[in-house]
């Protein structure tokens, strides 16, 4: 049996002004092209956002910002 000791939700979080602030609903494809900050590669987070994004076909660019600050 395994016991499920926390979870961890995804949020996407924008600056005040960001166009996408204002929308009502939005979906996976409106990601697209934009400017990334993730976790670093191998982080479980970033696996994650990885494979959501993948099968998205979402364009995350050449070059998202990687950090491995737990805060952000």
């Amino acid at each position: 049996m395994r016991d499920q000791l926390f979870q961890d939700d995804l949020v996407l979080v924008v600056r005040n002004g960001h166009p996408l602030a204002a929308e009502k609903d939005l979906s996976l494809a409106d990601l697209s092209g934009l400017d990334w900050v993730v976790s670093r590669r191998g982080a479980p987070a970033r696996l994650h956002f990885d494979e959501v994004m993948t099968a998205a076909a979402i364009d995350m660019g050449q070059h998202p910002v990687e950090t491995d600050s737990l805060l952000t």
